[in-house]
């Protein structure tokens, strides 16, 4: 295994501005910044405003870290900005809790229900693409939001969504999501009574947000109905002692749902639109693929089938991993790599970071859908690959979300061939997710399916 017979290095990070640390150089170039960081260690210490932090960058390490949830809990200051969010979900819940609501969420995403969901999902995204034209210019990133909101809200609660309604709350997630990252800052930084036009919009958004969720969560209790969807599942899921979630625990895990599944799947989307759409063959490829879908009736074993689909989603999460960075806060006091850290020590692993390190991945900013042929990626370490982090607190919609971009990717590139607009750039745009800035694609519906 990768590490046994070498030291591990650690060390601290230069480049310290006074009492805000490293915030100035983590907020101008959050990637560029960590992606410097693992030629300084394995485990390197820096300073976030007056917090003392230490950052993973080996694998192996984040590995051990993430496999035990117990010691590596959740809490403190910098999971307030993403409680403001999801409350007391699945995100941000101490081990404990975490542990209890997992059980009790989980029969959610069983197989058997993803199964029901792809064929509603593939409703979905046929409705989004139907709706383009040919020779229109798409907003790649707007309408993969619009597509995985869709989604969200018909699997999370049927029908109970109008038009209307849907709109709202994706205007409100873009601001929720855009306000997460000033929140965090600024409490980091000691700022967080400085007014910002984000910070507002951010928390307008989420009242509005909260009320919606509420308002759903009474009309389901009124009605006693169970409508097949994740809510109902949600209201009548009890655990080994009888015991079911309360409206604050079915708030808060509809909430972190609804908002990460729909943010997760849009970046995810968004990246992989652009990325293809620079390969006219492999979007041929991908295309042939399609083909193994049937018209209606989609179910898990057919998304099955589309090995190069999914490779190209697998490369797309390596490359721009939604989920940018994770925390972890030491519960009681422990020895990592021989250095003794005190109880609410603050640890970071990044996704990004591991995935863009040049000894697992050559040429890591190089698209290369083949490092996930059968084999290529067997020299991996364990933490080699995590977009969806690991361990009891793996996202729990994960599969969801591969289902979803499979059936998403194969059905768009089915039907239409992409080409970027010339001279456009695409960014990485940090935010509470890592998403495109922006995803400028022609359209051009395939021959066969004019008539």
């Amino acid at each position: 295994m990768r590490g046994k017979d070498r030291d591990y290095k650690l060390d601290a990070i230069p480049g310290s501005w006074g009492g805000l640390g490293h915030i100035v150089r983590l907020w101008r170039d959050p990637l560029g910044f960590l992606e410097s960081l693992p030629k300084h260690g394995d485990l390197v210490r820096l300073r976030l405003g007056t917090v003392r932090v230490w950052m993973l960058c080996d694998p192996e390490l984040t590995h051990h870290v993430l496999q035990d949830g117990r010691t590596f809990d959740k809490g403190g200051t910098f999971d307030e900005a993403t409680r403001l969010i999801v409350q007391d979900g699945l995100v941000v819940a101490p081990h404990e809790p975490h542990k209890r609501q997992r059980r009790l969420v989980q029969p959610v995403f069983h197989h058997q229900r993803l199964d029901q969901y792809a064929a509603v999902m593939d409703t979905e995204i046929r409705a989004v693409s139907d709706s383009w034209s040919t020779d229109r210019v798409l907003d790649g990133v707007g309408e993969m939001q619009r597509l995985a909101m869709r989604v969200t809200a018909r699997t999370m609660f049927s029908s109970a969504l109008g038009e209307h309604t849907v709109a709202q709350v994706r205007e409100d997630l873009t601001n929720i999501m855009d306000g997460a990252r000033h929140k965090l800052f600024a409490r980091m930084s000691g700022l967080a009574w400085v007014p910002t036009a984000a910070g507002k919009r951010f928390d307008t958004s989420i009242a509005r947000m909260n009320k919606t969720v509420t308002d759903l969560i009474a009309d389901y209790r009124r009605s006693g109905r169970d409508h097949g969807d994740m809510l109902s599942m949600l209201l009548e899921s009890t655990d080994e002692h009888g015991d079911a979630l309360t409206d604050d625990e079915v708030h808060a895990q509809v909430l972190t749902v609804f908002m990460a599944g729909t943010e997760t799947t849009a970046s995810l989307l968004a990246w992989a639109l652009h990325l293809v759409s620079e390969d006219e063959d492999l979007q041929d490829r991908i295309r042939e693929e399609a083909r193994e879908l049937p018209d209606e009736g989609v179910g898990l074993a057919d998304v099955g089938k589309l090995k190069l689909t999914r490779r190209v989603l697998t490369e797309t999460l390596r490359m721009y991993p939604p989920v940018w960075i994770f925390h972890r806060r030491l519960r009681t006091e422990s020895k990592v790599l021989g250095t003794r850290l005190p109880e609410g020590s603050n640890l970071f692993y990044s996704p990004y970071v591991i995935h863009h390190r040049p000894d697992l991945y050559p040429e890591p900013h190089e698209f290369r859908p083949d490092r996930w042929l059968p084999g290529a990626s067997d020299h991996l370490p364990k933490g080699g690959y995590v977009p969806f982090g690991g361990g009891s607190r793996k996202c729990i919609g994960d599969e969801f979300a591969h289902t979803e971009s499979a059936i998403a990717l194969a059905r768009i590139l089915g039907t239409w061939r992409l080409r970027p607009m010339p001279g456009a750039v695409v960014r990485p745009a940090v935010k509470a997710s890592l998403r495109p800035d922006a995803v400028r694609l022609r359209l051009y519906r395939h021959a066969r399916q004019e008539a």
